[in-house]
């Protein structure tokens, strides 16, 4: 990958990656950590074909392995054992609040169409609405439409609930 080319991405897509990751880690310094190595592995890595969703796919992936090295693990000792010897126990079965709600925007996402599926899709992995609309090949006022209409039913969904 040739340095200018390097430059223009990284200006590019750094502030919706960090933004992305921060989101997620709601910490400054591991967001900046990750989005650091999101592009020190696209010197390594990156073919230079579809860089946005590469970049967010290493962003996403990377988060996940920051999220399972800093995950609790319950610990459970055996009786009958040594009481020094421990067995990592992780817990990774969801809540049933978690599946509910999992279950829920699920239900809420199947009732919207195929284009405005996409819209939330792009919108919540941290894309901005001339990316979205650049990524849908439409204008960005139909990106905003729709993200106001999606709103719009949800809403009127809360309210009737």
């Amino acid at each position: 990958m040739h340095e200018q080319q390097f430059t223009e991405l990284y200006q590019h897509f750094y502030p919706p990656i960090y933004g992305y990751l921060l989101k997620k880690t709601q910490s400054h310094e591991q967001a900046e950590d990750l989005a650091q190595e999101v592009f020190v592995r696209m010197l390594a890595k990156f073919d230079g074909e579809h860089a946005a969703t590469w970049l967010f796919r290493v962003a996403n992936n990377l988060f996940i392995d920051f999220y399972r090295r800093q995950q609790k693990i319950p610990f459970l000792t055996l009786g009958g054992m040594d009481e020094n010897f421990v067995v990592n126990i992780p817990d990774e079965s969801p809540s049933p609040e978690e599946v509910a709600t999992k279950r829920e925007v699920q239900d809420r996402l199947a009732e919207f169409s195929q284009p405005r599926k996409r819209v939330i899709s792009l919108l919540c992995q941290g894309y901005s609405n001339q990316e979205v609309a650049e990524q849908l090949g439409v204008s960005v006022s139909v990106i905003k439409s729709r993200w106001y209409r999606i709103l719009c039913q949800l809403r009127e969904e809360a309210q009737a609930a």
